[in-house]
């Protein structure tokens, strides 16, 4: 009897977690979740933007760095008068975009120099372009853009910022156990060459694999999913990357890594 009831409690959790939207499933998300690909310094490419999309890409790199009270597209504070702003390089394109194609978007705005102007500006771009950009109050991502902020900054302050609703946080393993909700803080990520050596040629260490098989798997138990940055262009990494469940592959070589995955 008491089999048969576990059982059936069993079966009715199963029915329960297959519901749209149940919070149930957010931990065991990464279980039938296709990897993401990332587009890693996309503003670099021939065609930003367009190259990823149409590659399948659903994450773009945005690095940013504010003169005065424009956001400009760029790794460093160098030549930025010459260089576009977020809004003609990416909002408007991606809007134009998305009203003949159904997307679902990561924004991955890398702050190269943090400040609370450069909040505020951001800020109000998604506001102003509200019905594209998803908020904190969604159980999941409803409208196409998700800004995901990276980079040097008090993600503590941020996250308990309620004002900031169209900001999420991509986090550092040392945030794991901190208490950082998964609605706010989705993603975790972290340089590779920090935790293992994946040199294809090279059988890697066993005790450090096994480090990054456990911070991987307290990732997915948080609800939150999972990238390395610094990560090699080619199928022998991306295959080892796939074997160890990481959610999200960043690739500056885009179409060898669209073949590769699909």
């Amino acid at each position: 009897m008491r089999s048969r009831n576990l059982f059936k409690l069993i079966i009715g959790w199963l029915l329960l977690s297959s519901l749209p939207g149940c919070k149930v499933l957010n931990k065991f998300r990464h279980i039938d979740q296709p990897i993401r690909m990332h587009a890693h310094n996309d503003y670099l490419h021939e065609r930003p933007l367009l190259e990823a999309l149409t590659y399948g890409y659903e994450s773009i790199e945005i690095d940013i760095i504010r003169k005065d009270s424009s956001l400009i597209v760029s790794h460093d504070g160098h030549d930025l008068e010459t260089k576009p702003n977020i809004v003609d390089l990416y909002i408007k394109p991606l809007k134009d975009y998305c009203q003949d194609h159904k997307l679902r978007v990561w924004l991955l705005i890398d702050l190269k120099k943090y400040d609370d102007w450069t909040l505020q500006l951001l800020h109000k771009v998604a506001e102003s372009n509200h019905q594209f950009f998803s908020t904190r109050a969604e159980t999941d991502q409803q409208k196409p853009l998700k800004i995901i902020l990276s980079g040097a900054m008090p993600r503590r302050e941020i996250a308990d910022n309620s004002e900031y609703e169209y900001f999420f946080i991509d986090g550092r393993p040392a945030h794991l156990d901190q208490g950082f909700d998964s609605q706010v803080m989705p993603l975790i990520s972290t340089n590779l060459s920090k935790h293992l050596n994946l040199n294809p040629q090279e059988k890697p260490d066993s005790t450090r694999y096994a480090e990054v098989v456990k911070m991987i798997s307290q990732t997915h138990s948080q609800g939150k999913q999972f990238r390395f940055w610094n990560t090699s262009d080619n199928a022998q990494i991306w295959a080892q990357l796939k074997k160890l469940k990481v959610d999200l592959i960043g690739s500056d070589d885009l179409k060898a890594l669209s073949e590769f995955i699909n």
